[in-house]
This record gives C-alpha cells, structure tokens and sequence, in this order.
C-alpha cells in the first residue's frame, strides 16, 4: 500500500492512517498526513483524540 500511497487514494491513505493508529506508528501517521491530503480529516482527528488524552496520561505516569 505505501508504493501506492503517492497516488493520493483516500481508500489507501485511510488504511494506512488507521494502521499507523493501531501501531501507535506516529512518526509514519505525520508523515502519511503532511503528504497526502485525500483521506476523512474528521474522522482521523476523532481517533486519534480518544487515543491521544490516553497516551498523555500514561507518559505522565511513566515519565516519558
């Protein structure tokens, strides 16, 4: 799927941006963003702000 991702499917870059979630794969996900525009924003910004308040927490415990 990443050979394909240049051509800007948002089917592609959807299934890509929601591994990059599961796999806690930010570094990829800002990238796969930053490059390629065609996919549901809303809908991303929604999975990753019920991950991301999780994420805070769990560093501010662990000290990270």
């Amino acid at each position: 799927m990443v050979a394909v991702q240049s051509n800007n499917v948002s089917a592609v870059n959807e299934a890509l941006n929601e591994i990059y979630v599961e796999e806690e794969d930010y570094d990829r996900l800002r990238e796969s963003i930053d490059l390629h525009d065609n996919f549901d924003q809303i809908g991303l910004a929604q999975k990753v702000s019920c991950i991301y308040p999780v994420l805070t927490i769990f560093n501010s415990i662990l000290g990270s």
